[in-house]
């Protein structure tokens, strides 16, 4: 899902610059493949990395034409994208979401946002990783 994420933030900005995206591969071996309007997605098997492949637009305009300050904001779309992502889970981790009403009132979340902002500040212990995992497997459960 964060290859997705990430690809579609170089594919989206790209498109709004003029500039088609021929193709969209995440993962090595191909196991599927369809077209999403002009563009091909092709999602493989073990999907350690990705690639959007623009080609030239109708009016002559590709990736490689673009002034440099657009073509880094293309660059920088994918790493945005991510972090726009982390940003709005921690945010929900924060405000005490997921929570299933058959377990009980909610255990207070982990200090992700604090995580984010001041690093870590010590060694992480085994029930703090615990506790994140226990978040991460309720997320996974709802979404």
């Amino acid at each position: 899902v964060t290859l997705l994420v990430h690809e579609m933030g170089h594919l989206l900005v790209a498109d709004r610059f003029g500039i088609p995206a021929i193709r969209m591969r995440i993962g090595a071996v191909e196991m599927l493949r369809w077209r999403c309007g002009t563009t091909e997605v092709v999602w493989g098997i073990f999907p350690l990395f990705g690639l959007v492949e623009c080609g030239i637009s109708p009016s002559g305009g590709s990736l490689h034409r673009l002034p440099r300050w657009r073509r880094a904001i293309v660059e920088g779309a994918g790493p945005c994208a991510n972090l726009l992502t982390a940003v709005v889970l921690a945010g929900t981790l924060a405000a005490g979401w997921p929570h299933d009403a058959r377990l009980g009132p909610a255990a207070a979340p982990p200090p992700l946002v604090e995580l984010l902002l001041a690093g870590w500040s010590a060694p992480p212990t085994v029930a703090g990783m615990l506790h994140l995992l226990v978040w991460w497997n309720a997320i996974v459960g709802v979404v």
